[in-house]
């Protein structure tokens, strides 16, 4: 599916909102339809669809006080969950439909400065939330939708830091799969909440920086791991093996965001360079090479970049300008260019 040139509508929210590096949080709620959600003068915005057609910015649960970090949303059968951090404390909310009133935010406790991440359930849509607190890995889920939260459950580790990131989005049972920064690397960690036999920590060595690392998960050859090495280059990792090898990008000084494509049975990689543009590469096929780094719109500047996996099998990349505009480009089940769009 190509991503069609929409018309633009401006608002003044759209014009001023706050560029952060970290890369966009977003969902897609419908064909060709999005909603991004972002922190903006510590208020947690989500820029949707009105009525009119156009995307407008509102402000979810009357926020106030919350930190620049990036907003943990998740996506169920129709459903949606948000947690985001205020004042260290991690907070939720969560609406019954993509067009729903959220709920009224409720304090989870937690001390997590560095930042959280968000799986859901495939079965009920409940949700876990993951945070580094005091160099450890810790815990707190839902057992439904809707329901209450089991306490934070410290899950060790040592030397870990930043957010971590899981492989995928949605789980089957309850628990993930987990990137986190521990010491000058990286560990992968993997949950059972039913099963807490098999939780375990995966030394994947490094180095690396930045706030987080990401993993793409390829069902064949294991999890491969990627990040930004104290070079500025884009390194990845593949299962089994503790050698991280460069992609040779332009240099950044931003994490890279990473997908696994079940058709071409590779992973994507984008980042946003040095230079202000996004470029991305394309595994090819389930080896360890990839492709050329090419730019990705005309846009320079602004936040880090994610990639979003796409009902109908396509990917779309979304990175916001200088002016807080959200930008994605997609590409098709082949990974070939489907043009870029503003959400206005």
């Amino acid at each position: 599916m190509a991503l069609a040139v929409g018309s633009v509508v401006t608002t003044t929210t759209t014009a001023t909102a706050a560029v952060s590096p970290e890369p966009p949080a977003v969902i897609e709620t419908g064909p060709n339809e999005y909603q991004h959600f972002f922190v903006d003068n510590g208020k947690v915005i989500q820029r949707a669809k009105s009525a009119t057609g156009a995307y407008r910015d509102t402000v979810v649960a009357a926020s106030t006080g919350f930190a620049s970090l990036p907003v943990a949303v998740v996506l169920g059968a129709g459903r949606v969950s948000l947690a985001a951090v205020k004042g260290g404390r991690v907070y939720f909310t969560s609406k019954e439909s993509v067009t729903g009133a959220w709920k009224p935010f409720q304090d989870l406790g937690g001390t997590m400065s560095s930042g959280i991440t968000m799986v859901s359930y495939n079965y009920n849509d409940a949700v876990g939330i993951y945070g580094v607190s005091g160099g450890q890995l810790l815990y707190r889920g839902q057992v439904a939708f809707g329901g209450g939260f089991s306490p934070w459950e410290n899950l060790g580790g040592s030397e870990l830091s930043g957010r971590p990131t899981p492989s995928h989005r949605r789980e089957i049972v309850r628990g993930a799969q987990l990137t986190v920064r521990q010491g000058a690397g990286a560990a992968v960690y993997q949950h059972y909440a039913d099963n807490p036999a098999n939780n375990r920590f995966i030394d994947r060595s490094g180095p690396i920086k930045g706030t987080h690392l990401v993993s793409a998960r390829d069902p064949r050859r294991g999890t491969r791991l990627f990040g930004t090495n104290p070079d500025g280059q884009v390194v990845t990792n593949g299962f089994g093996d503790l050698v991280w090898a460069s992609l040779n990008s332009p240099k950044t000084a931003l994490p890279p965001a990473a997908a696994f494509d079940e058709v071409r049975e590779g992973s994507d990689v984008v980042i946003r360079a040095a230079d202000g543009y996004v470029y991305r590469s394309r595994q090819v096929g389930s080896t360890d090479e990839f492709s050329p780094w090419v730019r990705v719109g005309e846009s320079r500047y602004g936040s880090g970049a994610t990639i979003v996996k796409l009902l109908n099998d396509g990917d779309a990349i979304f990175f916001t300008d200088q002016l807080g505009a959200t930008h994605v480009c997609g590409l098709d089940a082949l990974g070939n260019d489907t043009g870029c769009r503003v959400l206005r």
